[in-house]
């Protein structure tokens, strides 16, 4: 009380119990949320403890438990309260749910878990900060005969709130949107939980939150949801993609398309589609956009020059390396016919150079037609004026979509207000668990392509081996990628994989290595030189353009 020390308490047990839930809220409108969720707590007959905090701009909300509970009924708790609120005010963001003391279910590995200051700090608490307060926000005289009296939730009163039934459900039956490259919905239209639960349509778990807590890492800066909504005072902005899911929810959707419509071009596709590239071509042609699935060797280059030619649109096609900027560049060159101008380009000495009527974008070739123009989206990231660029286009194709998953290739397909937009991927399914964020910025699944049938028997074969560094200490790094080095460089699992791989070799079979590490490539090849196989060819990203090509021509013969 006399403010020599400052103390906090880290609320998670070496038994994963705890016996406090605190949620911090320091946004601007902290008192209105501080509010909403004192009277959530109320009508589920538990008592709600407000602290303003030190910096007196906000408030840590108290509840008390009559003994210790896991941490993770003391969350759920939290969750349920959190949600109730959430449903009667617009001032609670979802961020709350990553501001609760405990941060997580598990006393992570080696260390405590979050940290909160306690209340009634000596030089805070002279100021009216750090203390308890009443309703109206004023401070209770005596602070420690209030904390003697407070309520403890008894096991009962939390089994009630762990069991309320919280699904997010609307109460409107219409809706009106804007379209444009996100959709625009005026917030003074929406009820309170109609807006939550287009904010939860708009998010999705975090996997990686779960795994790092279910492996008793440490959870910091990493959210247990992932929000793909943004929103102002005026306009709550939801991703493209779930245009089709808003459609199905609704009784009546008014939407106002504000997307630009460009002129048609005259393209024509010279090629002749397989049956099931036809099929495929129509059920992505029916919607405006959405996802492609099919494997490698399905066509989906050829068939993103039929889709081009079908909707007669200006187009850009993002790639994420060169190899497939080049595939597309050809694939395109073959198999579409223009009846337009051909694009030139001018030299910084003012001579006219072709580019003709297929464009590229990345590193020094920015030479675009504004016809069909393939780019590398790495180029997009650092643009001065993307809004711009895109603008003059009214179909975007996004090749191997999967990688929208990452952060900056988002922003760059969330910016793309064109009339259609459609990805490609073999698989849409992420290690990570993000793929709802290709979902949700591209749009549902189109079309799954049949697998191909081959007259190959398939047999998954596991070879258990001994990974010397995976001892006790190693084994609780929480670095996956210096993992992924040791597994690289293990000298007695690289011999196993090269003995399986000459083993195969002496059978005649085909074989294909695929690793994650460049330098596993080099640790693999010098065992493989030692055994002087024939016909071996390595690709990385290392490997030199023209050494690319002449391997790629060599396993095609």
């Amino acid at each position: 009380m006399r403010g020599n020390n400052r103390i906090g308490l880290f609320p998670i047990s070496q038994s994963d119990t705890c016996s406090f839930l605190a949620i911090d809220f320091d946004k601007k409108d902290w008192r209105d949320a501080v509010t909403a969720v004192r009277q959530a707590a109320d009508q589920q007959g538990v008592e709600a403890y407000v602290e303003i905090s030190r910096s007196g701009n906000g408030a840590h909300v108290w509840f008390f438990f009559d003994n210790d509970i896991p941490c993770k009924q003391a969350r759920d708790f939290g969750k349920t309260i959190i949600k109730l609120a959430m449903q009667e005010s617009k001032s609670i963001s979802f961020s709350s749910f990553d501001r609760m003391f405990p941060n997580q279910d598990l006393l992570p590995k080696g260390g405590f878990g979050n940290l909160i200051a306690l209340p009634l700090q000596g030089d805070s608490y002279k100021e009216g900060r750090t203390v308890f307060v009443d309703r109206d926000f004023k401070p209770y005289k005596n602070q420690w005969k209030y904390l003697q009296d407070v309520n403890r939730i008894s096991s009962k009163q939390l089994k009630n709130v762990l069991t309320i039934e919280n699904e997010s459900k609307k109460d409107s039956k219409e809706l009106s949107l804007s379209l444009s490259n996100v959709l625009k919905i005026d917030k003074s239209t929406l009820s309170t939980k109609t807006a939550y639960f287009l904010k939860n349509l708009a998010s999705f778990p975090n996997p990686e939150f779960y795994l790092k807590q279910a492996t008793r890492q440490p959870t910091y800066q990493t959210p247990e949801r992932i929000y793909l909504f943004e929103e102002n005072d005026k306009e709550l902005r939801l991703p493209r993609g779930l245009l089709t899911r808003i459609k199905q929810e609704f009784e009546q959707v008014n939407v106002s398309d504000e997307r630009p419509r460009q002129e048609t071009i005259q393209v024509s596709f010279t090629g002749q589609l397989r049956l099931e590239q036809e099929v495929a071509l129509s059920d992505m042609t029916n919607k405006e956009n959405g996802l492609l699935c099919a494997e490698t060797g399905f066509g989906k280059t050829v068939l993103g020059a039929a889709l081009i030619a079908r909707l007669q649109k200006r187009t850009i096609v993002l790639v994420h390396n060169r190899q497939l900027l080049e595939q597309w560049l050809d694939r395109l060159s073959d198999f579409l016919y223009f009846e337009e101008d051909e694009a030139v380009r001018y030299t910084p000495s003012g001579r006219e150079k072709r580019i003709g009527h297929i464009g590229q974008y990345q590193a020094a070739k920015k030479w675009t037609s504004g016809l069909v123009d393939v780019v590398m989206i790495q180029s997009l990231f650092k643009h001065d004026n993307i809004d711009k660029f895109l603008s003059s286009y009214g179909m975007m194709i996004v090749d191997e979509c999967h990688h929208v998953t990452a952060r900056q290739f988002e922003k760059v397909v969330a910016q793309f207000s064109g009339q259609y937009l459609y990805g490609l991927t073999a698989t849409p399914e992420r290690k990570n668990g993000h793929e709802p964020i290709v979902f949700q910025r591209i749009g549902e699944i189109l079309h799954i392509a049949d697998k191909e049938d081959t007259n190959f028997e398939k047999y998954l074969t596991l070879h258990l081996t001994s990974f010397g560094k995976l001892d006790i200490e190693k084994s609780k790094s929480t670095n996956f990628s210096e993992l992924n080095q040791w597994l690289a460089e293990d000298v007695t699992r690289n011999k196993m994989i090269g003995q399986d791989i000459y083993r195969s070799y002496q059978e005649g079979r085909k074989i294909l290595v695929l690793v994650n590490r460049v330098e596993h490539i080099e640790h693999l090849g010098e065992l493989l030189q030692q055994k002087q196989l024939m016909h071996v060819f390595y690709l990385s990203g290392r490997t030199k353009r023209k050494d690319v090509q002449k391997n790629l021509e060599k396993l095609t013969v």
